[in-house]
């Protein structure tokens, strides 16, 4: 019987990494624009990685060293803000800092938000400190509305 349950948690794993590679051939304008300035080192020097398997969820961009997973919304999170909120809390219980940005907002500034994500990702390595909770605002430290 336990052999049954790893075949499925081996199943289901492979299940979500396939779903990955699926999202990073179908990866949305505003994505393909950051995953530009972030691949290759581009930012900072710093590694990422983009459509991660993590748990029961796959992370837009990961830079596993400095702790930080970057999330891109589109229109569909409007609908989806419970579910995001769940996703949020478990990379916060797995240590990781998360920043959303909307499509419009990278679409419209990427340098900001690439300043943004440096800012962030400096914060982190020069306090060692585990990352906050997110603020109780929909999108997040990284989008700053109003």
């Amino acid at each position: 019987m336990r052999r049954d349950r790893e075949e499925s948690a081996r199943q289901r794993y492979r299940r979500k990494v396939l779903y990955a590679r699926k999202l990073r051939k179908r990866m949305t304008r505003s994505e393909a624009v950051l995953w530009e300035c972030l691949r290759d080192r581009r930012c900072a020097g710093l590694k990422f990685r983009r459509q991660v398997p993590m748990g029961w969820f796959v992370a837009d961009f990961l830079c596993r060293e400095r702790g930080l997973i970057v999330e891109v919304d589109g229109g569909v999170h409007e609908e989806t803000q419970e579910y995001d909120r769940m996703r949020d809390g478990e990379m916060h219980r797995h240590t990781y800092r998360v920043l959303r940005f909307s499509d419009a907002r990278v679409l419209q500034d990427v340098q900001d938000v690439i300043r943004t994500i440096v800012s962030a990702a400096e914060s982190r390595i020069s306090n060692h400190v585990p990352p906050l909770p997110l603020a109780s605002g929909r999108m997040g430290e990284g989008d700053k509305r109003g």
